[in-house]
């Protein structure tokens, strides 16, 4: 009988402690942080000890569909490009368009619309 070793499979999902969650944390970024605007998507950021994220997707957006397709690409766009993004809490905010973005439109966007350390 053979063996085999499972593969250690390692998790991409953004951890707990990564997402902002709750309206008063989601406040405090939105009216303290810093704003930087691109053609799809604005970035608000307020520095702190620890990286964190969230995602907001406008309602005009009427199909939910859309709005967490919008979501979960944003998502995907911030967790594979860790690295372009300061300590602190980032907050992306998705603007509205009749043709929603695809992966590599936000991508770009985000690419162009940096943060600076401050």
């Amino acid at each position: 009988m053979v063996f085999v070793k499972k593969k250690e499979v390692i998790s991409q999902k953004l951890k707990k402690e990564e997402i902002i969650r709750g309206r008063l944390s989601f406040g405090e970024v939105l009216k303290n942080g810093k704003k930087t605007t691109g053609k799809y998507t604005t970035l608000f950021h307020l520095p702190a000890d620890m990286q964190k994220v969230g995602f907001i997707v406008s309602k005009k957006y009427k199909n939910a569909i859309q709005r967490n397709r919008l979501r979960r690409l944003m998502r995907d766009v911030y967790r594979k490009h860790k690295d372009l993004f300061p300590a602190g809490k980032i907050l992306f905010y998705a603007k509205y368009f009749n043709q929603p973005p695809n992966y590599n439109n936000l991508l770009e966007d985000v690419k162009n619309n940096k943060i600076k350390n401050s």
